[in-house]
């Protein structure tokens, strides 16, 4: 499999987990979604790690790295996969998909003003496309998924009024945040290695606020079929998605595998109305070719 390919099916498969767990978010608490996405991604990472250095090879790694990679997993992992399958209920999959693809644009100013990176024409376009593309998305009307009544616990929780409008940007922010602090982790830890240490975390936090909360691991009705459908979503999502993506960047190179990989919002336009009946409409593609457009000038 060549990288290019690896990047696109990373791409598809990425979306399609997204539309499955938009069918199940919206009948249990996000929070139940993300302590799952941990636990299936640390078995699959685990099996994996044997081939990428085994635990002998964490003994390298500066405990300054360590520490950093727990403060980025908190912030990516925790906080914004949470958001993330909660923003995709409240306003769909071919809407938020393009926004949150659009972590670049933060990840970019970041670089410019903190690390002092040239901004250069190639990213002045690109934040001007990003930017307009973000412009048109949330001009384009909302569409909301089937929420469960039952006892409410806050906003992310399923409820009948969904989040606050800033929820479909902050997955995007934090996104920008989390690749910015997982640059220099990189040069010490493979890939394989941060995902050992960022799923189990994600499991072990989230698992700690369900169990707290008290909160309904499954709904009350389907629960074969809800079980089974966080499975593969997580297995594509988190395993699969996110090895083809690791791979493609390996095999085509960061700036190609990388423009590649974020192709996901044009397979959301083609998904979402297919198996979600979700409406599209001419702004929403639109702004999705602009925001890719922008995101590979700025990649």
């Amino acid at each position: 499999m060549t990288g290019e390919a690896a990047a696109l099916l990373s791409a598809f498969l990425g979306t399609l987990a997204s539309v499955i767990l938009k069918r199940e978010v919206g009948k249990i608490s996000a929070l139940v979604v993300s302590a799952s996405r941990g636990l299936v991604a640390s078995v699959f990472y685990f099996a994996l790690l044997p081939f990428f250095g085994g635990f002998e090879s964490f003994r390298a790694v500066p405990p300054a790295i360590l520490a950093l990679l727990v403060l980025s997993s908190i912030i990516g992992q925790v906080v914004g996969d949470t958001l993330y399958f909660r923003a995709i209920v409240q306003f769909g999959v071919a809407r938020t998909m393009p926004i949150v693809s659009s972590y670049p644009l933060i990840t970019t100013l970041l670089a410019v003003t903190i690390l002092g990176e040239p901004l250069g024409w190639r990213r002045i376009v690109g934040v001007v496309l990003v930017v307009g593309g973000l412009m048109a998305l949330t001009q384009q009307p909302g569409t909301r998924g089937s929420l469960h009544r039952g006892r409410r616990v806050g906003w992310l929780e399923p409820n009948d009024t969904g989040g606050p409008p800033w929820l479909i940007f902050a997955p995007a922010v934090i996104s920008g945040i989390n690749i910015f602090l997982l640059k220099p982790i990189t040069q010490y830890m493979n890939p394989v290695m941060i995902n050992c240490v960022r799923q189990p975390l994600l499991a072990v936090v989230m698992t700690a606020l369900v169990l707290r909360r008290r909160i309904p691991v499954a709904p009350d009705t389907g629960q074969r079929r809800y079980l089974g459908s966080m499975l593969v979503a997580h297995l594509l999502g988190a395993g699969l998605s996110s090895f083809l993506f690791l791979l493609g960047i390996q095999l085509a190179g960061a700036a190609r595998g990388g423009t590649l990989a974020s192709t996901g919002p044009l397979f959301a336009l083609l998904l979402a109305p297919l198996l979600l009946g979700e409406q599209v409409r001419l702004l929403g593609v639109l702004g999705s070719l602009l925001t890719v457009g922008g995101v590979w000038l700025l990649l």
